[in-house]
This record gives C-alpha cells, structure tokens and sequence, in this order.
C-alpha cells in the first residue's frame, strides 16, 4: 500500500509540474498581444482550468481567471519538506524489508540486554538480602545445558578456570541446580517471584558464543551481540573484557577469563649474560605476541623472581630498553619470560645467564678460541699461569708473520699437543702483532697484554726475599745477567728448589732457534717482554738448574714463550 501512494503520489508531482510549464506559456503568449477566439472550447484549456471551471462556463472568463490559479499550483517549502520526510521514512522502510535478518537480530539482542540485565538485578537483590551461596570461584557458569551436544565445542578459558553446566532438565530452574548457580526462590518472600524460569539466550548454541556466562566474585555475566546495531553500540562501550560480547556486573574483570591468554614466544635476549655486581641494560627481546604493558622477568627454580623495568613494547615482535636488577642474584642460567596484560606468556628457557664478575684467581675464556687460562694473582699483578696457545701451527722452518688476524705459531717440534700442554712458541714480531709499542696487547686476549721489561722486574721484586731486592732487581735496561738468588724457585716447580710458591707456575718450554729448529724443551724456558733493545727484544730466562733469573735481551727472530699479563 505504501508503494502504491507512493507511485500515485509522484504522478501527481508531475502534472503538477507540466501544469506550471503551461501556464507560464499561456501568459507569455497572452502578454504579446495574440488573441484567441472566443470560440474556443474549455477542452482546449490546461487540465487545471478545466477542473476549477465547468464546461458550460464562459471561456474568457475562464482563461483569465484561472490562470492565476494555474501559477499559484508550483510546490511551496513546507510540501517540498514533507516530499523529503516521505522519502526518507520510505527509505528505512525498504531497508528493512531487504534485509529483515537484521532487524530479527536486534530484537533478539534487545531482548539479551533486557534479560542481562534482570539477571544482574535478581543477583544484587540476593546479595542484599543476605544471599551468599553465589557459586564455585573459578568456574564459568553457562546457559547451555551439560547435555546439550554442541557443549564439547566450548572455547578454550584462561588457565585454572573449568566450565560449570546444569541438565537439559534442570538448567532453567531457579533454586540453584539451574544454570545460574543461585538460589532465588530463597528470597522470594522478600522480592517476590524475580522469575518463573531463568532466562537463557534466544537460541542458545555454542556457535557463535549465543549463550549466556556467569563468573562469581564478585560476579559478571556476559552475552554475545548479533546485529550490527548492538555490535557497535554496546560490546564496545560497556566497559568489559570481550570485545564481542555485551558485559554487565560488577566485577567485569572476571571476563577475561573467557578467553585464553594470547600466545607468546621469546626468541633472543640481547644482552644474554652479566655480572651480578650490578643491574644489567637491555638491547633488546624478540619473540612473537608482545602486547602494550608486557612485562619481562628473569625466573630460575627456587629462586626469588627478578623483574625488569622500564621496557618498552616497541611492536609485537620487539621488546626494547629497560634492566634488570640483577645484583646478588644467584650465578647460572635463567629463564627470560615475557608476559602480557592478559596473562599469555612465553619463556626462553636459560636464555640469560648470570654470572660473578670475574676477579683474578678465576678462570680466564679467551673467546678468540674458547681456550682457558688459569690466572695468579702476585702482589698487585694478576698473570697468566700458562703459556698463550693462540693461533694455527706453522713449521719452525718458516718465519711467522705479523697479523693479529691471522696468527701463527710454532709447537715444539712441529706437535700440536706439546702447544696444548706447554704454550706455544713465537717470534717477537708475530707475539707483537707487528706493534713496537711496549706493553701492547699483541696476541693477548683482550684486557691482557704483553709484559714490559719493568713489569717483569716488578714480579720479580714481588717474589724477592733477600733484603737486596732493589739492586737485584732494578728498573734499568742496562743491569743484565742472572740476578736474584731463589726468585726462580718461587716461580715454578721445576727448577733447582723449585716451591712456584707464588702460583706463577712456569713452564720449561724450551725455544725454537734461528734454523728453524727446537731446543732445551724440559730443561729451560723464554719468555719474550714487550720492550725493545735495539734490533732485539727483552726477555727473561730461566734453567732447571738455576734458581735466580736472567734477564737479556735476544734476537726477534728466536721462537719463545709469551705470558699475559692483565690491563
């Protein structure tokens, strides 16, 4: 019927406007002076004159009368008005026959947030009439029934929270073995009969979350949206946890339990190590899920948590910035855990390990090679107690070259495992790395160096014992010789009286001589400074069958042992 008014409706707009059209002819044509005869008949007038005047009337008068009516039949503003209302009434009109789906959708869901929020009320009138039985803490109460086929299908929940159901045949009833876990009937002398059955979703399946939720402490129930109206009206401004479902209650923290925790995944750490003297500076953590306001921890099993600060979520696949207090903290490998707001975590399982700064008397890792070196503190020097065995072996017939990049070394008669038991052998250019400079790092580990002449004799007045250790053991290039009287005892174990009282340890490594050759393995040892003499070098020398030192300097070209000695 609307239509059809609506049809009848615009015919009548449009001879309205034809009719304006002739008129305005008619006068124009009228005003130029041109006559008609006054035997025209009034079928020849426009429709609007023949319906105001009937076919007897007089034609003249007819025509100049009624073409004042014919020019006032134009739309006024208040019918232009009412033609635009008509139309937009008929707009909504046919939007909603074309899509009558929606409009079924929002009265179902009117019709959810009209029983949410009975429900809501029935629950605080309870609570304020002394109710306390309110359900089981960590359980979410559903309107489908625990027979109901489709309930296997539930979604996942946050961990530790478990779905709670009634019967096909009870899931309805409102003293508590319904669906919501509370006993309404018991108030009912003092509220009344809230309701004759407890109200369940209008279709109540799995799919879709068309069902309704419940979750005690204090409480908050939940049901999905299904028209777009509602969608955007309500599950996005009520505060809630899900954005897919309208929320109500008043603990709506609760509903976060709906959904699993987000998965995460953390890849690296940077920096992976430090020390526990002090707290240690973040690079960075990759993974995959990070969200805004996650946190990191470092976790290790029966050990106190330690939480870092001031980390950024730079996207869901970076974690920058921050620190971690790692001071005191028990040494070894830790856990680096990610979690985010919603409680979904990953962890890289001993993915950071800390350590005690290293101090002298602990073992040394040169990282070039991943060797070890043992370390003696005497006096205030900390040294190497072995020889350094860096490099790739080279035949003593062959001069070493000069690269710290690419280092070479001698083993005593060109075998491999006597480097590994007694140090390598080296020529003073190639220990040097090509440097003159004395006390230069050379082919030490970084934070080590090469000793100087005077660094020698500061060990040697450390170990010193006989009253005249300063003019024994002077600081000048010009006293050379052997010097001291047991100094070299103290030094290792196998020389004349040999104590290594002071943990120095050194070893009879022998020498590789100008030919190319090795010589006095077991019987003495070199041991090149960083310190020039001319075209030669210093260097200490000590025998199996001496307990002083020597002090000298040699040709570059000699193959010796070489200690570090640390910055």
């Amino acid at each position: 019927m609307l239509y059809k008014n609506f049809l009848n409706f615009l015919s009548l707009v449009n001879s309205r406007k034809s009719v304006n059209s002739h008129t305005l002819i008619s006068h124009s044509v009228h005003r130029a002076g041109i006559q008609k005869s006054k035997t025209e008949n009034l079928d020849s007038l426009p429709a609007c004159r023949q319906a105001i005047f009937p076919p007897e009337a007089d034609l003249p008068k007819a025509r100049h009368w009624n073409d004042k009516a014919c020019l006032s039949a134009g739309f006024t503003l208040i019918e232009l008005l009412i033609v635009i209302g008509i139309l937009a009434i008929l707009a909504t009109v046919v939007l909603l026959v074309i899509n009558p789906a929606q409009l079924i959708k929002q009265t179902r869901d009117a019709n959810r947030l009209t029983e949410l929020n009975q429900i809501d009320k029935a629950l605080a009138l309870f609570e304020s009439f002394g109710g306390t039985n309110m359900g089981l803490p960590n359980n979410v109460y559903v309107s489908i029934p625990c027979d109901q086929a489709d309930f296997i299908n539930l979604p996942v929940l946050s961990p530790g929270y478990v779905y709670a159901c009634s019967s096909s045949a009870n899931f309805r009833k409102t003293n508590g073995s319904g669906w919501l876990p509370v006993d309404l009937t018991s108030i009912q002398s003092q509220a009344g009969n809230l309701f004759s059955a407890l109200p369940i979703d209008p279709i109540n399946i799995v799919a879709g979350g068309l069902y309704y939720t419940y979750i005690k402490g204090s409480w908050a129930l939940s049901a999905a949206m299904e028209s777009e109206r509602y969608l955007a009206s309500n599950t996005t401004n009520d505060g809630g946890q899900v954005l897919a479902r309208f929320e109500m209650g008043n603990n709506l923290a609760l509903n976060a339990n709906l959904t699993p925790p987000s998965s995460v995944t953390v890849t690296a750490i940077s920096p992976n190590s430090g020390y526990n003297n002090a707290s240690v500076s973040l690079t960075s953590i990759t993974g995959t899920g990070f969200v805004a306001g996650a946190t990191v921890k470092l976790t290790k099993a029966s050990q106190s948590d330690i939480t870092c600060t001031g980390t950024t979520v730079a996207s869901a696949t970076s974690i920058t910035g921050g620190s971690c207090p790692i001071t005191g903290a028990i040494t070894g490998a830790w856990n680096v855990v990610v979690t985010n707001t919603d409680t979904g975590s990953g962890t890289l399982s001993n993915g950071f390990t800390i350590s005690a700064p290293w101090a002298c008397g602990d073992v040394l890792i040169d990282t070039r090679d991943n060797k070890t070196y043992t370390t003696a503190l005497i006096g205030a020097q900390c040294w190497f107690k072995q020889n350094i065995n860096v490099g790739t072996i080279t035949a003593g017939a062959n001069t070493q070259g000069t690269s710290c990049s690419s280092i070479q070394k001698y083993c005593y008669s060109d075998t491999e495992s006597i480097c590994t038991s007694d140090g390598a052998l080296y020529q003073w250019d190639q220990a040097m790395c090509g440097s003159i400079t004395a006390g230069s790092q050379g082919i030490c580990p970084t934070g080590w160096h090469i000793p100087t002449h005077d660094e020698w004799t500061t060990l040697e007045r450390s170990v010193c014992a006989s009253g005249t250790c300063t003019t024994d053991f002077p600081y000048d290039i010009t006293t050379l010789g052997w010097r001291g009287t047991n100094e070299h005892s103290k030094l290792s174990t196998f020389t004349l009286g040999g104590t290594n009282s002071s943990g120095f340890t050194i070893i009879l490594a022998g020498a590789r001589d100008l030919t190319g050759g090795f010589f006095v393995r077991t019987s003495s040892a070199f041991i090149w400074s960083s310190v020039q003499s001319g075209g030669n070098a210093w260097r200490r020398y000590l025998r199996s069958d001496f307990a002083g030192v020597d002090r000298n300097a040699d040709l570059k070209a000699y193959g010796f042992s070489v200690r570090c000695l640390k910055n």
